[in-house]
């Protein structure tokens, strides 16, 4: 089991090796970002309650880490990926407040309680040993430490699965003319709080769906944009027929 989980992980780093270059610009992820143009609305409100250091854990090419910095917060933007990290410190100027680190969520090179915000977005369902990545946030978090964590819907990934007909936890990635699988387990909000809880004592402030699919049919087949799907987002971002789940929790 612990050798299939280290493979699942290899694979991993291995695809955003792979697409860190083209990983903001590709035609291939149109759907990731519509994912994260959803997820960042929500997010983007709670950045006022956010207190420095801010890890970000799972930073890719730095969508949140840069933001945050711009914006006077000390950041440590975290990946596991060689070629994501050096395209994030690419685009540093003078960010000074910016540290750039590579390194496994399973073994965070931090102290206890060193950090005051923690956020990992879409970057949970990747990861083959969530129990250790829960213990590893709870030691670094410190006292009413805010950790910010999307997943996707399990239950659409579970169905996007069968009608492709690809493994249970692995989703398929276009890389140049090849498809590759990775390993992407979904994660419902309800199973993420109970996985923290479980393994530590954290609070519940909110939790958001987004990226409904009546977005993504509009967004994606008829390319409609703006406040209108916006606000039909809004509206229809309900448990089961959103594809994101942000849960903001407090560490007790």
């Amino acid at each position: 089991m612990k050798q299939k989980a280290l493979q699942d992980k290899i694979s991993v780093m291995k695809l955003y090796d792979l697409i860190a270059d083209e990983y903001e610009t590709s035609e291939n992820l149109r759907l990731t970002r519509l994912f994260e143009e959803c997820e960042f609305r929500v997010i983007n409100c709670w950045f006022k309650e956010f207190k420095s250091p801010v890890l970000d854990v799972g930073c890719g090419v730095g969508r949140y880490a840069v933001k945050l910095a711009e914006q006077g917060f000390e950041v440590i933007a975290l990946d596991f990926s060689t070629n994501m990290i050096k395209k994030l410190k690419s685009k540093l100027r003078n960010c000074f407040n910016l540290h750039v680190v590579r390194a496994d969520a399973e073994h965070l090179p931090l102290k206890n309680c060193s950090i005051s915000t923690l956020i990992c977005t879409l970057s949970f369902n990747h990861f083959t040993q969530p129990i250790r990545v829960v213990s590893e946030f709870y030691r670094v978090l410190n006292s009413s430490g805010r950790c910010i964590i999307s997943t996707i819907n399990d239950r659409l990934m579970k169905l996007c699965c069968m009608l492709g007909r690809y493994p249970k936890g692995y989703v398929p990635f276009k890389v140049g003319n090849v498809i590759v699988l990775v390993f992407e387990k979904g994660l419902s909000a309800d199973k993420l709080i109970r996985l923290f809880n479980e393994l530590s004592s954290f609070r519940v402030v909110q939790v958001k769906y987004c990226c409904s699919l009546p977005y993504l049919i509009l967004s994606g087949a008829f390319k409609m944009h703006g406040e209108v799907t916006q606000a039909i987002d809004r509206i229809a971002s309900i448990r089961d027929l959103s594809v994101i789940h942000v849960v903001y929790l407090v560490k007790l």
